[in-house]
């Protein structure tokens, strides 16, 4: 790849990610990039609305309309998303929880899309953001339906610890995996987060590849076995139907 749109890609990629405005001498330390040579880049991202200014911050930058408007035309025109979306709402309304669409990539997952529910304290991580595979329901969930080899390729060489919860060898994590495909879907039991527990289950294609995952997330007050058992069902009954939407004719998702 040309050097120059590495960089555009590096920093606009780094503002993303970022929960908070980034400085141009932030940015340059953090990738290795001349001050100069951020300035020329940020300034033709902040013209053409990529990235956007601001104030209280002094010159900082996050992520802009124009980035927004380009990662929703991607959205409106995936099949995947349209056919979950509803499904995915449905799925928060009939159980009050939040729920979330993924996707794999490079051995992260991507969340695609959420269903927020009407609870004053719940779950509510960003749509676009990642997370590992191993500490997540909606990734173990994809783990399970991959073969061996690829999902040894996803968890890679060091997991890291997000909580006390977080398997993090590969022995482990591949006993979670075989329960995960014996039970019919991944729980994550706090392994990400302290205070949150999940559910989740794969969707198929109609090649009946694993190409999406959908969870139902809750507070560890919520984790009790009669509300888990009625969640559970309306997850695998919310994932088959998206993955029959999608072309898969089989009745089971492990």
């Amino acid at each position: 790849m040309n050097n120059s749109a590495k960089r555009v890609l590096d920093i606009l990629g780094l503002i993303a990610s970022s929960e908070t405005p980034l400085t141009a001498s932030e940015i340059g330390k953090e990738l290795s990039i001349p001050k100069s040579s951020v300035f020329d880049i940020v300034n033709i991202l902040s013209e053409r609305g990529y990235i956007t200014t601001v104030s209280p911050y002094g010159k900082a930058y996050r992520i802009g309309i124009s980035a927004y408007r380009t990662g929703m035309a991607f959205v409106r025109r995936d099949g995947l998303f349209n056919s979950a979306h509803p499904i995915l709402r449905n799925l928060s309304d009939a159980t009050g929880e939040t729920c979330y669409l993924a996707v794999e990539a490079d051995g992260k997952i991507v969340y695609l899309d959420k269903a927020e529910s009407s609870a004053p304290i719940r779950s509510s991580l960003n749509v676009g953001s990642q997370n590992g595979m191993h500490c997540t329901g909606l990734g173990k969930a994809l783990l399970a339906a991959y073969p061996e080899e690829r999902a040894i390729s996803a968890i890679g060489k060091n997991p890291e610890r997000h909580t006390e919860n977080t398997l993090c060898d590969l022995p482990s994590i591949m006993a979670e995996l075989e329960k995960t495909r014996e039970r019919g879907y991944a729980i994550d039991n706090g392994e990400d987060n302290t205070f949150l527990r999940c559910v989740a289950a794969p969707v198929r294609d109609a090649d009946g590849n694993a190409v999406a995952a959908i969870s139902v997330t809750m507070l560890e007050s919520n984790f009790r076995r009669e509300h888990v058992t009625d969640v559970v069902r309306k997850l695998t009954e919310a994932a088959l139907a998206i993955s029959h939407i999608n072309g898969y004719i089989g009745n089971n998702l492990y």
